[in-house]
Formats: C-alpha cells, structure tokens, sequence
C-alpha cells in the first residue's frame, strides 16, 4: 500500500462529521451554541478560530476533556475517534490558562 492510498483513505473518513461540545471553564462566557458539528476535515487550530471569534478574543485555551491541549495541526476527526464522550467531542474553554 503507498503512501498516497493511505492518505486518501485517511482523508475519505475524516469527511464525516464531528459533534462537539463546548464548555466553559472558569470565567470564560456561555455560548448560545454551545454545541455544534463541524467537518473532521477541520484543524484543532480551525476550531480555536472560530472559537476566538465567537466569545470576541484574541486568546482562548481549548482543552479536549478539559485534560489536554493537542497539537494545532491535529484534525477534529482524529481527536474525536480517539477521545469521544459518546457521539461528541468535549472541548472545554477558557480566557486564561486553565490547567498546568
């Protein structure tokens, strides 16, 4: 098997969609949607971008079971398969660091 077929079989699954579920964390702001499906072809780094843009900052702090920060390059796909709660992906957020 080639390089090639497998990144075309990898980029096939990551089509799907991913439920996540964001959840804030100390004084970070509720969002009207809190939950919401996005393309498992998306970045963690895609995710934080819309997140900065919809609780209006520059800066927020993603942390997917309110345990980890993954790598910006790592896609939504990826990190749902591997660490789902049920059907969705738990992201937690906040203004400041949360966690050390």
């Amino acid at each position: 098997m080639s390089i090639e077929t497998v990144k075309e079989h990898f980029n096939s699954i990551r089509e799907s969609k991913v439920v996540v579920d964001l959840r804030p964390i100390a004084n970070a702001p509720v969002l009207k949607t809190g939950k919401f499906k996005v393309s498992g072809q998306e970045t963690f780094a895609d995710l934080k971008s819309r997140i900065e843009t919809m609780v209006k900052r520059d800066t927020v702090y993603l942390y997917v079971n309110n345990s980890f920060e993954p790598s910006p390059d790592d896609y939504l796909f990826d990190l749902f398969e591997c660490f789902k709660t049920g059907e969705q992906l738990n992201i937690g957020y906040s203004l400041t660091p949360a966690f050390h």
